[in-house]
């Protein structure tokens, strides 16, 4: 058996997050105009649906592959990082999107949202933004779990039996669903030895590829797959195809330019849906009606907030502060201040 080990952060990785956030950018692009309008976008609405059941699977996936080399940290390092780089942009954009949903209510008719959907934040996620909170929640049980990683292990196949046996299509169902795949990863990085032999793996390229056709093809179709547990084969096999598709072109200009950006999927994830909002009401006012037309405004918008977001980042460093607190940055800066200066020798 190969010896466990753990994995760095690799660019091919960067590429794949790149690829998942751009999906689901266009997810929500793809969902504002068909809930908006009373034709469905033909042909891109089934495409959306098929590659529906590996978005959020492989951003946890991913999540669950650096779970090894954050544990390289102490306790306190990990929690104020997952605090900093998770907890506090899920808070922060939470209440800044339902905010904006208050203060849109007039032009949408909306007024759903209250003090109590405020509240829920800290409970029961009530927007998109669900992701983070089921991360930080996963993060949380691998820290108690830390020193029994296998333990970790087992409780993949427990947390798929239980979503399950869960309501088709509840919140639990998908949680429980997501924490497997973010455990998975977290299996991959340790004996990342055998996880390599898979991917170089000659035969077993086309017959994930085969699997992962196959459950793209009945999600299209309108079949029940997305955190399904009787699907995760496909979806398994679908992020190893992405695995390779990225790794063949990781060392392209263009492989280079998706990993920087996929380095900062944060910033797209948390950033789009307002500004399709708002280039939504906008489009509106203009008379921006037409099905394709208003899809490419709301993709060019959601795309478009997180380039310019990180743009501007680059340029103006205090803007760091909407999508994470460098807390560690803080603890290693204060930790060097402190040290005794040494007295130079005459």
């Amino acid at each position: 058996m190969n010896a466990p080990s753990t994995i760095d952060r690799l660019r091919w990785m960067d590429i794949m997050r790149c690829i998942a956030i751009f999906l689901v950018v266009l997810n929500h692009a793809v969902l504002q105009v068909n809930t908006r309008l009373p034709e469905p976008l033909p042909a891109l609405t089934s495409l959306n649906d098929g590659v529906g059941p590996f978005r959020m699977a492989t951003l946890m996936f991913l999540s669950g592959m650096l779970l090894p080399k954050s544990f390289k940290k102490s306790t306190i390092e990990f929690v104020l990082g997952k605090v900093g780089g998770i907890a506090w942009p899920y808070l922060l954009w939470s209440t800044l999107l339902l905010s904006l949903l208050v203060t849109t209510s007039g032009l949408s008719g909306n007024d759903s949202v209250t003090a109590a959907t405020f509240l829920q934040i800290f409970y029961a996620p009530p927007t998109y933004l669900w992701y983070l909170a089921y991360l930080l929640v996963f993060y949380v049980i691998s820290l108690l779990l830390r020193s029994t990683p296998r333990l970790r292990s087992t409780l993949i196949p427990v947390a798929l039996i239980a979503s399950q046996l869960a309501t088709s299509g509840s919140n639990t169902q998908r949680l429980l669903y997501l924490l497997a795949f973010f455990l998975l990863g977290d299996l991959v990085a340790r004996y990342h030895a055998v996880f390599e032999n898979a991917v170089r793996s000659l035969w077993l390229l086309p017959l994930a590829a085969a699997l992962a056709l196959v459950t793209a093809v009945e999600a299209g179709a309108g079949s029940s797959v997305r955190y399904e547990p009787r699907w995760v084969i496909g979806v398994m096999a679908g992020a190893l195809v992405l695995i390779r598709i990225s790794r063949a072109i990781e060392r392209t200009k263009f492989g280079v330019w998706m990993a920087s950006y996929g380095r900062r999927s944060i910033v797209f994830y948390v950033t789009h849906w307002s500004a399709m909002l708002i280039a939504y009401h906008i489009s509106m006012r203009v008379g921006i009606e037409e099905m394709w037309a208003l899809f490419g405004v709301l993709l060019a918008a959601g795309m478009g907030a997180g380039f310019s977001c990180i743009w501007l980042e680059r340029r103006w460093s205090p803007l760091e502060y909407l999508f994470s607190i460098p807390v560690n940055r803080w603890r290693q800066q204060r930790s060097m201040n402190a040290r005794p200066k040494k007295l130079a020798v005459e």
